[in-house]
């Protein structure tokens, strides 16, 4: 019996970490993970611009989880690998896509195009080596 106990804390904590949004880019608290919400509703994206060091996970993150998006930078490779495009993928209830910037000499602005559904925001991704 004392098996149960203790199964059921490790799911619930589990199911919690599991279901934890990384900080918002840009907020004070923001680390070597962030956040940018895609807003489908008011067709944009917070924030619209996002500024990281080189090595951040960037985590593009949309509350509904039924809707595809992929996000475009064209011929600039923000990421490690030379991928242009991160397309959204079903996590338990939301959406997300994932890239870790790369490394560059000074401060990169990639322009993208996030589509949702056909439609495109213009944000950008300011890699900055400084930050």
């Amino acid at each position: 019996m004392r098996i149960v106990p203790w199964a059921i804390a490790v799911l619930l904590g589990f199911s919690a970490a599991a279901q934890a949004k990384p900080p918002l880019c840009n907020d004070e608290d923001a680390g070597k993970i962030v956040r940018i919400d895609v807003i489908v509703d008011e067709k944009r994206v917070e924030p619209k611009e996002c500024t990281v060091a080189p090595g951040t996970k960037v985590v593009w993150f949309m509350e509904e989880g039924d809707k595809e998006f992929e996000a475009d930078f064209g011929k600039g490779a923000p990421g490690t690998g030379n991928e242009t495009r991160f397309k959204g993928k079903k996590v338990l209830w939301h959406q997300e896509a994932k890239m870790t910037a790369r490394a560059v000499d000074e401060a990169t602005t990639f322009d993208y195009s996030l589509i949702v559904e056909g439609e495109a925001y213009d944000p950008a991704i300011i890699i900055d080596p400084g930050k």
